[in-house]
């Protein structure tokens, strides 16, 4: 028995009588632990006291006795409808208004943020599109063949001059 077991029959001795079989795996464990027996000794004894003793008067009229004192309660509270003054009123009246109008501020500010983005990618585009055209550097058919020419096998040349021959 490992001590979550032991606690949960702990626990279960304070609501019943624990059965034969718990009682003695109770037992074994505390043979095991020695130093919870005062507390489990302590537990039974607390738990057999407790149930000695008699059930408390309860007065016919309990529950209206409870219904009173919950109208004692209310009598110091202001009503639901009722306005509230100082800063509590102020805060129910504009506490939703400024989180609407902090929301609507977060919203606006991360749109114009976006289309700040959006506007520096299209000046950026436009300035390397210019550059390209400046400069007459190949566009992208260049690379359409890339593929067959990197299929092709190497050739190695051994001198500059059997280079210069099959290039000409």
């Amino acid at each position: 028995m490992n001590d979550s077991e032991y606690n949960e029959l702990r626990t279960a001795s304070w609501r019943r009588r624990l059965a034969p079989a718990e009682e003695a795996r109770v037992n074994s464990y505390l043979a095991a632990h020695p130093e919870v027996q005062n507390d489990w000794e302590d537990d039974l004894a607390l738990t057999r006291q407790l149930q000695e003793l008699p059930d408390a008067p309860v007065p016919s009229n309990f529950t209206s006795l409870v219904l009173k004192a919950i109208d004692a309660e209310r009598v110091g509270q202001p009503e639901l409808g009722a306005p509230k003054r100082g800063w509590q009123g102020w805060l129910s009246r504009f506490a939703p208004r400024t989180a609407f109008a902090a929301l609507a501020l977060s919203l606006a500010g991360t749109s114009l943020w976006k289309y700040e983005q959006i506007q520096t990618c299209k000046q950026v585009a436009a300035a390397v599109e210019r550059f390209v055209k400046v400069t007459n550097l190949p566009g992208p058919e260049v690379f359409e063949d890339f593929d067959a020419i990197q299929q092709l096998q190497p050739v190695s040349f051994s001198t500059d001059n059997e280079l210069l021959a099959a290039l000409r």
